[in-house]
């Protein structure tokens, strides 16, 4: 097999997320503000682990996140921003990402933004046998 240097540089954001943020995440927990982290085995078949983070920089919003199949699934993910408005969320932005053979998806962009409330989600899609799911809501 035969992997280009984006996969490399992928296998390294995920080994680096494994061995920094699995340690410090209780078996029950959702670790708040860095990354919000799913406890996966608790809601997931195929799934080993979903997360997502959100940060500014003045107007800039950086958006991360990430899907580890389980095994040797093919794997998809869908990383959508919205503003909060009266009406309820509004969409920003949004960015695609998909690996085969059990890699992890990992999904990042950035994009505009003024003052307020953001929520970042994380739609994930294993091989079509389910549909992971996780989001963080931060203000600016």
């Amino acid at each position: 097999m035969r992997f280009g240097t984006r996969h490399l540089v992928q296998a390294a954001v995920a080994i680096l997320l494994c061995a920094v943020v699995f340690p410090m995440v209780p078996a029950k927990a959702v670790v708040p503000g860095i990354i919000d982290l799913v406890p996966t085995k608790l809601r997931y078949n195929y799934t080993d682990a979903i997360g997502v983070d959100l940060t500014f920089n003045g107007g800039i919003s950086q958006c991360l996140g990430f899907v580890f199949p389980s095994g040797s699934y093919n794997a998809s993910a869908t990383l959508t921003l919205y503003r909060q408005v009266v009406s309820g969320w509004q969409y920003v932005s949004s960015w695609y990402g998909s690996e085969t053979g059990g890699m992890p998806v990992i999904v990042n962009g950035a994009a505009s933004v003024g003052s307020g409330t953001y929520k970042l989600v994380i739609r994930g899609n294993i091989s079509n046998l389910e549909y992971p799911t996780a989001s963080v809501t931060k203000t600016n």
